[in-house]
């Protein structure tokens, strides 16, 4: 009897769903005219071509306004030379498959187990591309950013986690892992390099007194931004159950305080499973103490949820707690829900951050008790 072949293990069954899935969501987003944020990235370019402020309302582009660096609306000059539906394909295709590349070059899985990531974070990377955001494109630099860490390429793994800081600041975060290894001088002075080399990239474009103009702007915008939101995140959540209005300032030092607080415990050695273990809380912890996080951004944390699963002992609590996940991370914008149980207490109630969060608590004592479930122990 001829066996049936394990579609998790064949790369072109997964690029052709991946490359339809991008297809099919791009083309109808298209079509319906629902690509606002592309149109958004795409015009902040034409706005620093012509000096313009690139931090205010423009009445083309209604639904919100640019709140990324000027580096990114630098970068999307490039889309400048794809017209329509062409680049707005492309921009979609970058952020699917350098995530997909990402999952499928990270240590220690073997090539089925990586399929099955890469099916369960499609159904979360939908709602990402279903809104043209980013988010895939920064969960995949953050993965990348691990990968070459873990190969010792530091030149390269800096550059992956200093783009994410120049998509959406949050992306410093990750930045932590210097702790994790020996050559900590050598990769500060490649983060300050990168640094300096992307803040200063748009002089290609424009003067010097534009670009600090550019920054002033920027920093003025995300201090309004802070002031104003509290997302789909835990000070989101715990406004929402309790009706009080929480600390942003407060929630997130107590969060900072949470997330170093393994490294510290544990800062006689940080082996392998320790720093994915402690990597994949970190893509959570991004999320949910993000006052801007709203659903399409969960593919990032999806993402950490996933492969914690996967990299853990996967005990019972574990399992229990990753299904939940995927069902009120991952199914909720979908229609299993019905819109009115959607619009009147999944969305008001934050229910989506409410599994991220106590998954993110439960990695989080793991690494205190140096629990995390170690499969690798012997990896160094």
């Amino acid at each position: 009897m001829k066996k049936i072949p394990d579609f998790l293990t064949d790369k072109r069954f997964l690029f052709v769903y991946y490359f339809l899935l991008v297809f099919a969501i791009s083309l109808q987003q298209f079509l319906v005219h629902k690509y606002g944020n592309y149109i958004i990235f795409k015009n902040s370019n034409f706005h620093m071509l012509f000096s313009m402020d690139l931090y205010k309302l423009y009445p083309e582009t209604k639904q919100d306004m640019f709140k990324y660096s000027p580096t990114f609306a630098w970068f999307f000059g490039l889309f400048r030379f794809f017209p329509g539906f062409s680049g707005f394909f492309i921009w979609q295709l970058l952020n699917t498959f350098l995530l997909f590349a990402a999952i499928r070059s990270i240590p220690g899985l073997d090539i089925r187990t990586k399929g099955f990531i890469l099916l369960i974070i499609s159904i979360e990377l939908a709602s990402s591309l279903g809104n043209s955001q980013s988010n895939g494109l920064i969960a995949g630099l953050l993965v990348l950013g691990l990968v070459m860490f873990e190969k010792k390429h530091f030149f390269l793994g800096t550059f992956f986690i200093v783009c994410t800081v120049f998509i959406k600041l949050f992306g410093i975060v990750a930045l932590v892992m210097l702790f994790f290894y020996p050559e900590k001088k050598k990769i500060i002075l490649y983060s300050l390099a990168w640094g300096l080399i992307m803040i200063l990239l748009p002089l290609t474009l424009v003067t010097p007194s534009y670009l600090a103009d550019c920054y002033r702007s920027w920093w003025l915008s995300l201090g309004s931004d802070y002031s104003m939101s509290a997302g789909t995140s835990i000070v989101g959540l715990l406004h929402s159950w309790s009706g009080i209005k929480v600390s942003k300032p407060i929630i997130q030092a107590a969060g900072l305080v949470f997330m170093f607080l393994p490294l510290w415990v544990r800062r006689k050695g940080y082996d392998f499973s320790f720093r994915i273990i402690y990597f994949t809380s970190l893509m959570i912890w991004i999320i949910i103490f993000n006052h801007r996080a709203e659903s399409p951004s969960y593919i990032i944390a999806m993402t950490g949820i996933a492969l914690w699963f996967f990299y853990s002992g996967r005990n019972i609590v574990d399992i229990i707690l990753f299904a939940l996940a995927i069902v009120c991370v991952s199914l909720t914008p979908t229609d299993i829900f019905p819109e009115s149980f959607r619009d009147n207490f999944l969305e008001p109630y934050c229910v989506k951050a409410l599994l991220p969060i106590l998954i993110w608590i439960k990695i989080t004592i793991d690494l205190l008790r140096g629990k995390e479930n170690r499969i690798y122990p012997n990896r160094q």
